[in-house]
């Protein structure tokens, strides 16, 4: 008994990594995210847990400067998997470095006023993420990096959406108030 509850708790011998990801596979992501864009600065560190790295700089996208975040993860096996009854189980992917890149995308809004605000939404909240990761970065003198969402337009759109986000976040992280 007492051995069989040993090899329960003792933890498996994990495989030995792959290379992380180069920093230049993490600039090559950004670029990935914003084909247009240009890099003008890159400043990487350690990320404070599992070997990981976070890539912080500065990009030209259509002569406008913004913020971007790279960063490389080590995803280990999965520790939870949700099947559907009657579904068959989801394919478990092998541990393996994951990258990301956060780039405001800049898109090009047609004439549609919603697109646009959309669009300029977009652009804030991916611009907000860099920015909570890469505190240090600043925008270049003259510019203004804005992080705020514009509001619906039609102020009954607006309130529902209110009352909808702050449902989900009480429903997220309880009552705030």
């Amino acid at each position: 008994m007492w051995f069989a509850l040993l090899a329960v708790v003792a933890p498996h011998a994990e495989e030995p990594r792959p290379p992380r990801p180069s920093d230049s596979e993490l600039l090559e992501a950004v670029i990935a995210e914003s084909p247009r864009g240009h890099i003008l600065s890159a400043d990487f560190n350690d990320a404070p847990r599992d070997g990981g790295r976070i890539g912080c700089g500065l990009i030209d996208i259509d002569g406008v400067v913004e913020p971007f975040m790279t960063l490389t993860t080590w995803r280990g096996p999965p520790t939870l998997t949700v099947r559907l009854v009657g579904q068959p189980a989801p394919p478990v992917k092998p541990p393996h470095w994951s990258i990301s890149a956060v780039v405001p995308p800049r898109i090009e809004a047609d004439q549609d006023p919603e697109t646009s605000r959309s669009a300029r939404n977009q652009d804030a909240l991916k611009r907000k993420l860099a920015l909570m990761v890469c505190r240090d970065l600043q925008p270049p003198e003259g510019s203004v990096w804005t992080t705020e969402l514009e509001p619906h337009p039609d102020p009954v759109r607006h309130a529902e959406v209110q009352r909808l986000a702050k449902r989900t976040t009480e429903a997220l992280f309880g009552d705030r108030d």
